[in-house]
């Protein structure tokens, strides 16, 4: 819609404005970048002033819209889209005006542009890469990035188009894309998104070099760190801890003094690429005088996951301080993570003592599968831990690890570990033997298990 007269007009009808719509239709599908709008009646002031002037205004298309801030005027205005949307019908909603009340929304230009890189391809192979570039939205297999790059570089303003689009998933994608086609691009344009590209696009960008191990290029997302504000400057944040980088060691063991929410997160995620570095300033942090500090130390420990984070929580549950160590084991129960759960397996086959003790019944409140675990560790672990574990199992009153015990023996054998778990049961006395019966009686294929020891 346009003449090239500033001085002409669309005007809606009588009393239209917000809420008003002007649709475009092509004959065939666009691939649009930008859209070009004027505002009101141009360069006519008189007329200008008796028509309501859009504001704000929505560019609307198949699977996809995006929202605009309009100044109040009469100069063109440019309305980027992020990256290229392929349309076949581009409709314009104005949502707020400026103007006389109960005035009719008028535009004097509307044109939308498709890049050169894009018309000077042809028609079916824009199509074709179009098509490409648009499973990077909803495919994290290789195969998706490997179709891409078969493309060859024809395809690379798509690819930086859409990393315009900041869907982190599929930016990052299109990023790895790049860099089979042409490395050295696609590092500049990481590193150029970093130093001056939006915010979401910056995070983007800090997320690819991460998982390409760029640590070159680790200044540069530093820099995106310091220049961002909120949500986007934290997950920059742990795009740089995911390089090892010492400054973002800093901030975290920082935030998780601080009892900063976000950065235990990242914390929790991330510090386990500093190795023993990180893990001594959290244990060191678990060891502080403060309770708080202590806790959050802990949900750190339980959020990294792993063999050293496992060792790690079990040393803190056992150390000089009972009371601190009952706390450890409470948050480990309090936990839903799988580490949680392996901890306190661990602890509930130690020696008899509160935090065996304690370890036992965050076990129980986790359920029978907790227990079950507890059961297979002891049976996996020789005979003198098989011993105590079941030896606890068989003194506790609780439903809960009745029922536990009593499915392990009717799937167990003869081996020293079911014979340690038919002592465990029989020590529940009747309450035991009314359990077995109740099973039996449900399932009788399972009555074929070995008698219960006496």
């Amino acid at each position: 819609m346009r003449d090239g007269k500033a001085s002409t007009a669309w005007v809606a009808g009588k009393g239209e404005g917000v809420g008003t719509t002007l649709a475009i239709a092509y004959t065939s599908p666009r691939h649009i970048a930008w859209v070009t709008l004027v505002t009101g009646h141009g360069t006519d002031t008189t007329k200008n002033a008796t028509v309501a002037r859009p504001t704000k205004v929505t560019l609307l298309w198949e699977g996809g819209e995006q929202a605009f801030t309009l100044a109040d005027t009469r100069s063109p205005q440019d309305l980027a889209l992020r990256g290229f949307a392929r349309m076949s019908t581009l409709t314009l909603r104005v949502d707020e005006v400026s103007g006389p009340e109960g005035a009719s929304v008028a535009l004097s230009e509307l044109a939308a542009y498709e890049p050169y890189e894009v018309i000077s391809v042809k028609s079916r192979r824009r199509a074709k890469m179009t098509d490409a570039v648009e499973a990077l939205r909803g495919e994290s297999s290789p195969d998706a990035v490997a179709s891409v790059v078969k493309l060859g570089e024809r395809v690379i303003p798509w690819l930086i188009a859409e990393l315009k689009r900041a869907e982190l998933g599929a930016s990052v994608r299109a990023l790895q894309a790049l860099q089979k086609i042409d490395r050295g691009r696609a590092w500049r344009v990481a590193f150029n998104t970093l130093e001056k590209g939006a915010a979401e696009s910056a995070v983007a960008a800090a997320a690819y070099v991460a998982s390409v191990g760029a640590k070159d290029l680790a200044e540069a997302v530093h820099g995106a760190y310091m220049r961002l504000e909120g949500a986007e400057k934290v997950a920059v944040l742990g795009s740089l801890a995911q390089l090892a980088d010492p400054r973002a060691l800093k901030v975290l063991i920082g935030g998780v003094r601080a009892g900063d929410k976000a950065l235990m997160t990242v914390a929790g995620a991330h510090l386990a690429s500093y190795g023993d570095d990180a893990l001594f300033e959290i244990i060191a942090l678990a060891g502080d005088p403060n309770a708080e500090t202590r806790q959050r130390a802990v949900e750190v420990l339980i959020a990294w996951g792993g063999a050293s984070a496992l060792q790690a929580l079990c040393d803190l549950a056992n150390g000089p301080e009972q009371e601190a160590g009952l706390a450890v084991v409470q948050a480990l129960s309090d936990a839903i993570a799988p580490i949680a759960e392996a901890a306190l397996v661990s602890l509930a086959s130690e020696p008899a003592g509160a935090i065996r003790d304690a370890a036992l019944k965050g076990l129980i409140a986790r359920g029978a599968a907790s227990l079950s675990a507890l059961i297979a560790f002891g049976a996996q672990s020789g005979p003198a831990v098989n011993a105590r574990i079941t030896d606890a199992l068989g003194r506790s009153a609780s439903p809960e690890v009745r029922e536990a015990l009593v499915d392990a023996v009717l799937v167990g054998g003869a081996d020293v570990a079911s014979r340690a778990l038919q002592s465990a049961l029989a020590k529940q006395g009747k309450a035991g033997i009314e359990a077995v019966l109740a099973k039996v009686i449900a399932a009788p294929e399972r009555a074929f298990a070995p008698p219960i020891a006496t």
